[in-house]
């Protein structure tokens, strides 16, 4: 009983420094995009923080909104966007599961106009930019 718990020690200290070793972590490989460093930035949707700025803003308008977002993260040395499209149990594109977002019209469930191309936008700029872009 006395040698079992030097002995949880010495399997503690195996363990982490397994772990630490990087005998477990992704091996560099010859594809540039794996190696890049990445740099995120969350864009949060929710009661209008990043964007759109403002709920009664037009659709060209909250375009003009993400142009500026996406530029001035590029300019900061940002590849990546995570944009929040779910906020309050809504969304921010046509779901069967969810209402259409209060924050993007100023009123729940309300289709805003020319919805398909203010959504493809970050995905546009991503091919253009070279951007990693997430979404949820």
């Amino acid at each position: 009983m006395i040698l079992l718990k030097p002995l949880r020690y010495l399997l503690f200290l195996l363990i982490i420094s397994f772990f630490s070793s990087g005998v477990l972590t992704a091996q560099s490989t010859d594809d540039p995009e794996a190696n890049q460093e990445y740099r995120g930035a969350w864009i949060a949707s929710v009661i209008n923080l990043d964007w759109p700025i403002s709920k009664n803003a037009s659709t060209d308008n909250q375009k003009l909104q993400m142009l500026s977002i996406f530029d001035s993260l590029q300019e900061s040395g940002f590849n990546a966007v995570y944009l929040q499209v779910r906020t309050e149990a809504d969304a921010l594109y046509d779901s069967e599961h969810a209402p259409w977002s209060y924050y993007l019209t100023g009123e729940r469930a309300q289709r805003p106009s020319l919805t398909t191309t203010r959504l493809n936008l970050p995905f546009e700029r991503r091919i253009s930019g070279g951007w990693s872009c997430m979404h949820g």
